[in-house]
């Protein structure tokens, strides 16, 4: 069930409030987190997995793997000090599900990147890094999951961010489209002093008009504004 917070509306260039549930597609290193001896003996293999964190099940239950020497993968897989008991459930064709239950370190990252509501979607590797799609409630809550994070020297990157019901965002909360507009802005001197630029030059460059660009350059603006001097390193809304 998606949150309620997720439901509120999207205005337009993707602007939310802080409520607003987003989708962040991320990566965290192998190393530190999971399966990265694995990786290193068995080179071409790929896990892969889906609704992987829940209070019930565990944490990353079952991981489809998918390799040229499924034998050599299994006892990899056993041999790797961050697991604590694997188990060949079936097979579909070159894929084989396991089930895996892990040693708590995996099981500690997984509640940092999960804490205040957070939701794994989906997660792969095939060396070198997992990437991860996590629900969170709010901004806010991403925010403090990074935060707590960093608190514990785990360093995900944040790759992308999307609204529920809007458009994807950077980790500053800006559109694609506010970013291009800032970027371009400032790579024509728009904000130097004296300007090198006026906003309808860059309006014609873009192809909009000098309205709208006019109002993608306030919100993304003000995105920043707020995110740099409005929030805390938990993600929380304070006054200077």
């Amino acid at each position: 069930m998606v949150p309620a917070s997720a439901e509120q509306s999207v205005g337009r260039d993707g602007d939310s409030s802080q409520q607003s549930g987003v989708v962040v597609r991320l990566t965290v290193p192998c190393e530190g987190f999971a399966l990265a001896e694995t990786l290193d003996a068995v080179p071409d293999a790929q896990f892969g997995a889906g609704s992987v964190a829940g209070t019930g099940g565990g944490v990353l239950p079952l991981l489809w793997a998918r390799t040229s020497d499924h034998d050599r993968l299994g006892t990899a897989l056993a041999e790797d000090s961050t697991t604590t008991r694997v188990s060949r459930l079936t097979e579909r064709g070159d894929e084989w599900l396991y089930e895996i239950q892990w040693e708590k370190t995996v099981e500690i990252v997984v509640g940092l990147l999960t804490v205040d509501g957070g939701t794994i979607l989906d997660a792969s590797t095939d060396g070198g890094e997992w990437q991860l799609r996590v629900l969170y409630p709010s901004q806010s809550a991403l925010q403090r999951a990074k935060s707590s994070c960093e608190q514990h020297d785990v360093s995900p990157e944040v790759e992308s961010i999307r609204q529920l019901g809007g458009e994807s965002s950077d980790e500053h909360g800006l559109t694609e489209v506010q970013h291009r507009s800032l970027r371009v802005a400032c790579e024509a001197g728009y904000f130097d002093i004296p300007r090198d630029t006026d906003l309808c030059a860059i309006a014609d460059q873009l192809g909009v008009s000098h309205q709208a660009l006019s109002e993608r350059l306030r919100r993304g603006t003000k995105k920043i504004v707020e995110q740099s001097l409005f929030t805390n390193r938990c993600g929380e809304q304070r006054r200077l």
